[in-house]
């Protein structure tokens, strides 16, 4: 089931609304919080497949089965969530992008077809949120992309998915992303999409704890 509730998508598949898809996601993690990222890795980064036209929609096809997957590299050392604190740079070099920094907290970094990489692409001098854009960077599944260093992150648990520290240095990526339109109100839409699936994960497992331990704190309304 592809669930893209924040578009107009023309396949013959179900779309859903952001409380069904958060809906879903509680189910799964009742039974394996790994298991409900699944979908994460195909719906929310519906908007960053890349390409254009019909070579876009050839990816977007098998995403809807989860045959093309992604990956999101926003949060950095230092800038945790705080999208505004983002300090991983991309320079235009005529077709490419060439992008400098280090991402925190990849989760399926090296599984992924893709990952959608933020970073800060001009200053302004606006708004701390001005000049940011979601680059696409395709890569071989099961590898790091070409250039990219990177460690897998101890955690003490969510061992379904390895969640990755990645640098960035003088990276070049053939500039196969869609015009800089509305940029950061995209980025910020996806923000929101992962948010709200990590929150449903995680009240599924609190709300088992609850049940299953006596000692755990009562339910707030």
């Amino acid at each position: 089931m592809f669930w893209n509730p924040d578009s107009r998508v023309a396949w013959r598949v179900r779309s859903g609304c952001v409380l069904e898809y958060c809906l879903v996601a509680e189910e799964l993690a009742r039974g394996w919080m790994s298991v409900a990222s699944i979908i994460a890795r195909g719906n929310s980064f519906y908007r960053s497949v890349p390409g254009f036209g019909s070579e876009r929609e050839e990816k977007v096809a098998p995403m809807a089965v989860g045959d093309y997957l992604g990956a999101f590299a926003m949060s950095e050392p230092g800038a945790g969530s705080d999208m505004a604190a983002v300090s991983c740079r991309a320079v235009r070099a005529r077709d490419d992008w060439i992008i400098n920094g280090n991402k925190y907290w990849c989760t399926f970094g090296d599984g992924a077809d893709f990952i959608s990489v933020v970073c800060r692409i001009d200053s302004d001098g606006g708004s701390r949120q001005a000049g940011m854009k979601s680059i696409p960077v395709e890569k071989p599944r099961g590898e790091l992309p070409k250039g990219v260093q990177g460690s897998p992150i101890p955690k003490i648990g969510y061992h379904g998915w390895k969640t990755w520290e990645l640098h960035f240095d003088n990276v070049r990526i053939p500039s196969i992303d869609p015009p800089l339109i509305r940029r950061w109100k995209r980025v910020e839409r996806k923000v929101w999409m992962v948010f709200l699936s990590v929150s449903s994960k995680v009240w599924r497992c609190a709300e088992h704890i609850r049940r299953h331990d006596p000692s755990a704190p009562p339910r707030v309304q």
